[in-house]
């Protein structure tokens, strides 16, 4: 049976569009990927569009040992900022489970920012062929998603595990320098989880998805041809 305030389309590259009446209803639906019957590798974005998720996580099974979380992206701020990825992911999902739990692995900022990003590639290749189960991904009313951003001209030449990337329009949001997952690794992913949750986001998404002009350089527009991704919009949060 169909699921209430359901719109679903399927694109030839098995792209599935899923379109939810309140964020309620798409965590609902999405919840059972992260059931932790077998060991999961999970990729966590920050931002506010996945913060219903990761609470609902934490409250969604009693065990969460098989489970091993790490950090999509992160601007290069102190772990305690209020700009700061981790602590958002922190105080929504593994500080609740943290008794209970397979592992976290982020992103130090306190290291220089190059230090940092080989530290973090080490974590990303103890990942069995640095291929996630799962990464939850947000998007920025520019196209970005993770902190890929549109202009980067080496989007998707680089191979390497994470990335400094800049966001180019600071100082709004302020955080210029970012650590990200590269578009290689996200690729690698079994399953991409894309999370609409503005109207404003899902025309963006609707202009990509009806190739209209000056999409395909967006950030978004290069994960279409994965086999498993999903974009799920809520229309209310």
């Amino acid at each position: 049976m169909d699921t209430p305030g359901l719109i679903q389309m399927k694109l030839d590259n098995m792209t599935h569009v899923q379109q939810f009446e309140s964020m309620d209803e798409l965590v609902s639906a999405l919840l059972p990927a992260f059931k932790a019957d077998k060991e999961l590798h999970i990729g966590l974005s920050g931002g506010n569009s996945p913060v219903a998720l990761y609470k609902a996580i934490a409250q969604f099974q009693t065990s969460h040992q098989s489970q091993f979380f790490y950090q999509v992206d992160e601007r290069y701020v102190p772990a305690e900022s209020d700009e700061s990825n981790q602590r958002m992911i922190r105080e929504t999902l593994i500080d609740p489970i943290r008794h209970n739990l397979g592992g976290f692995f982020s992103i130090d900022t306190s290291l220089p920012i190059n230090e940092a990003v080989y530290k973090y590639s080490q974590a990303i290749e103890t990942i069995p062929n640095q291929s996630f189960d799962i990464i939850v991904l947000g998007l920025g009313t520019d196209g970005h998603t993770a902190s890929l951003f549109r202009g980067d001209t080496t989007l998707g030449d680089s191979n390497a595990l994470v990335r400094h990337t800049i966001n180019p329009t600071a100082p709004n949001p302020p955080v210029k320098d970012r650590i990200t997952l590269s578009l290689h690794t996200i690729m690698r992913a079994k399953k991409i989880v894309l999370l609409v949750t503005s109207a404003a986001k899902w025309q963006l998404v609707e202009s990509m998805l009806n190739d209209q002009p000056n999409t395909t350089t967006l950030p978004i527009h290069a994960l279409l041809p994965h086999p498993n991704l999903e974009i799920m919009y809520a229309k209310t949060v």
